[in-house]
């Protein structure tokens, strides 16, 4: 009953798309920080052995997943050189097959492929206001 009255309790927002896409933009940045800072230097099988900084990054994952969608579709036309039907498709992965989410992909991420996605967004965000 607790998680259904914070529920019910939570604040609903109305906010328009391009508002919605610069919010995105700050979150996407936030989770690629905070997956930096949940694998730190592990190895990877430091990383599966530890559930907790796993997990971690694995939702980080999601959360830069989520905010993808966010984003308006004219802003990411502008920036093709991100696979972004990619980044999307795997938020859906980690929810619907988690059990068949092979380690490596997560533990892939280490190796800074987020590097081009960070970047990009930075442009977004000094093209579209944030």
């Amino acid at each position: 009953m607790l998680f259904k009255d914070a529920f019910l309790r939570a604040p609903f927002v109305s906010i328009d798309a391009e508002e919605r896409g610069r919010a995105a933009l700050d979150h996407i940045l936030e989770a690629i920080a905070r997956y930096r800072v949940a694998v730190g230097d592990l190895g990877f099988d430091e990383l599966v052995k530890d559930f907790v900084r796993y997990h971690a990054a694995e939702r980080f994952v999601e959360i830069i997943s989520e905010a993808s969608r966010r984003l308006p579709r004219p802003w990411k036309n502008d920036f093709p050189e991100i696979p972004w039907a990619d980044v999307a498709s795997i938020g859906n992965v980690l929810r619907h097959n988690y059990s068949i989410v092979d380690h490596l992909v997560i533990y892939g991420l280490q190796h800074d492929p987020f590097g081009e996605l960070e970047r990009v967004v930075q442009a977004m965000k000094l093209k579209y206001g944030s």
